[in-house]
Formats: structure tokens, sequence, C-alpha cells
């Protein structure tokens, strides 16, 4: 009988212990297609405009970090739609046929080839800093 509790109380203390994620809906999502660190980006709609979620997926810890979510413009040329802050430090080229994308962030270089999918969604970790406080 106490084998059965001690596991019980272990996945309870695990559960219990698990960062708290969000999801949110975006009108197109991109993201590598193997490894085993990889980029996921999508643009969503706010009630500023649009913008852009960066995340960092770790197959190992099984984790999804935010790098980065800012306001970005959408400008059509020769086909291809192209979402850039309004530093040009991040920009997401998705070509016409919405398929492949090309990702560029300054701070981590160029991420070719990326998979795109409409209408989809994004999900990551609530850093710690954005987390309600119990009062």
């Amino acid at each position: 009988m106490k084998t059965l509790i001690i596991p019980a109380v272990l996945l309870l203390s695990a559960t219990a212990m698990a960062t708290p994620e969000v999801t949110y809906k975006t009108l197109i999502t991109c993201q590598q297609d193997d490894g085993d660190q990889w980029i996921e980006v999508g643009i969503g709609r706010n009630h500023l405009g649009l913008e852009i979620f960066v995340v960092e997926h770790d197959e190992d810890d099984g984790r999804a970090r935010l790098l980065e979510n800012t306001q970005v413009k959408k400008t059509t040329k020769g086909g291809k739609t192209v979402y850039m802050d309004k530093f040009q430090t991040l920009r997401l080229t998705v070509e016409a046929t919405k398929r492949k994308a090309l990702f560029e962030m300054i701070e981590k270089g160029r991420y070719p080839g990326l998979l795109c999918y409409e209408n989809s969604d994004i999900t990551y970790e609530i850093p710690l800093e954005l987390e309600p406080v119990a009062e």
C-alpha cells in the first residue's frame, strides 16, 4: 500500500511544479522541421495590429521558451510577404505559397526553409516575470 502512495505523491508534486504555458492563435506559424533545439515563429493579431512570437524549443528538457514578442509590420514584395519589427532585428519572409519561410534574427542568425502553417497556434512557457502574483 505504501508503494502506491509514494509514486502518487511524487506525481502530484511534479505536476504542481510544471511551468505554466500560454497558447495564442496565429495567422501563420513557421517552424524548423528537425533537431533537438528548434525555432518556431508565429504571426498573430492584437489590439495594435500584428505581433511576432519567437519560441525556442528544446526537446531534451521539453521546454518552449519565448525569445521575442513584439509588434511587426507586413509588406509584400515580389509575391513574398515580409513581417519585420520597427528596429529591423526580426524578419520573417514567407514565400508566395505560404508553405516555406526564411526567419532572420540579428542575435541568433538565419533560419532558412521553415515549414509554415496558416491559422495555427503557438505555445510557450509563461516567463516568470509575467506570471500573476498571488495576493
